[in-house]
């Protein structure tokens, strides 16, 4: 098992778009967002990979200016 916290930044005016968007993807948890434009979330998958490539699907998102890892923990035996 993975997780990782990322601190997602966009302009002010697409957050509520990228909000959307971000609650749309499976093992995406929102937990903190604010008028500025800084989003924070934590991501769940099964293998490094994985987190890997919806890492990437977070940094495509449109109007993402920054997805920042800020934590991430790995967990073989689950």
């Amino acid at each position: 098992m993975e997780i990782s916290s990322l601190v997602v930044k966009t302009a002010p005016e697409h957050l509520n778009e990228v909000l959307r968007t971000l609650e749309s993807f499976g093992g995406c948890d929102i937990h903190f967002n604010d008028e500025s434009g800084k989003i924070v979330i934590t991501i769940e998958s099964s293998s490094n990979d994985e987190m890997i490539k919806k890492m990437q699907e977070i940094i495509d998102i449109k109007h993402v200016v920054t997805a920042d890892l800020a934590y991430t923990y790995s967990d073989e035996n689950q």
